[in-house]
């Protein structure tokens, strides 16, 4: 007699939180949301400060070796061979070709890889 009992509550408690989880379900299906509510609004100055605090990409096929040497792993002895490739066997057509320099291998190209492009 006890377990039908049990049965019971449990069967009652479930009805009840699916009949919660169904009410909430309708109000927020039929709440309609005002985007403008969430909008970021910047001023154009933000906007500027933004774009300008935004790194600019080296790209590797017009770099010149002072641009190449700043980038991080980079020297001046691989810049030199980056150039160097790039005369011998023409411009890289995605920056991760640059591993086909002698020395620079996947651990430097996971420093620069999201400094390079190119373009």
């Amino acid at each position: 007699m006890l377990g039908t009992t049990r049965k019971h509550v449990l069967a009652a408690v479930c009805a009840v939180v699916a009949a919660a989880l169904a009410l909430s379900f309708g109000y927020y299906a039929g709440r309609r949301v005002n985007r403008d509510e969430y909008a970021v609004v910047y001023s154009s100055s933000a906007r500027e400060d933004a774009v300008r605090s935004m790194p600019e990409l080296v790209d590797l096929n017009t770099a010149d070796a002072e641009e190449l040497a700043g980038l991080e792993g980079i020297g001046p002895a691989l810049a030199e061979r980056i150039i160097a490739y790039r005369e011998e066997n023409g411009p890289f057509e995605h920056a991760s070709d640059v591993m086909n320099v002698p020395g620079i291998g996947e651990g430097i190209f996971a420093k620069i890889k999201d400094s390079v492009t190119v373009d």
